[in-house]
């Protein structure tokens, strides 16, 4: 908000003197374009990554590779030392690390094994192996219990 009212007091006193006001002017509009691009590039992976985390958390038989795991802890590291260096002013620095936290997030986000395990939730499974085991378990189990039963029944001489 501020910056805009500075653009605009800028324009307005950019045909008084055109000289220095011009170049002042182009100099906030794209410090304001940095600025709203680096914002950008800091709330795109901290929605990727809390996306996956809330995945993680619906999906409870959900394998994460090394390498997710990898990509996760290099985006977050990356958004910190971006949040570092855009405090110290160094802007374009910091730009540079909040798109390799962006790619990093995505990455991990995008990763082909953590859409494959998606295909197959717990009451499919359970529909498909059922119908494989129950026909042999049930003779398995009724032969476990005759041997059990002979096993303590009580001689008699």
């Amino acid at each position: 908000m501020l910056v805009k009212k500075r653009l605009r007091d800028l324009v307005l006193t950019a045909s008084n003197t055109l000289n220095v006001s011009f170049f002042i002017f182009i100099w906030l509009i794209l410090f304001y374009l940095v600025i709203r691009y680096l914002v950008l590039k800091f709330c795109l992976p901290n929605c990727s990554l809390q996306s996956l985390g809330n995945l993680l958390d619906q999906i409870t038989n959900i394998v994460v590779t090394e390498e997710v795991g990898q990509q996760v802890e290099k985006s977050v590291e990356c958004l910190k030392s971006a949040s570092r260096l855009a405090s110290q002013g160094r802007l374009f620095e910091a730009q540079r690390e909040a798109i390799a936290a962006f790619t990093a997030s995505e990455i991990a986000f995008h990763h082909p094994t953590n859409l494959a395990q998606l295909y197959f939730p717990d009451d499919q499974k359970y529909a498909i192996y059922i119908p494989l085991f129950l026909p042999v378990g049930i003779p398995v189990i009724f032969s476990l219990r005759n041997i059990f039963q002979g096993l303590f029944k009580k001689k008699v001489v």
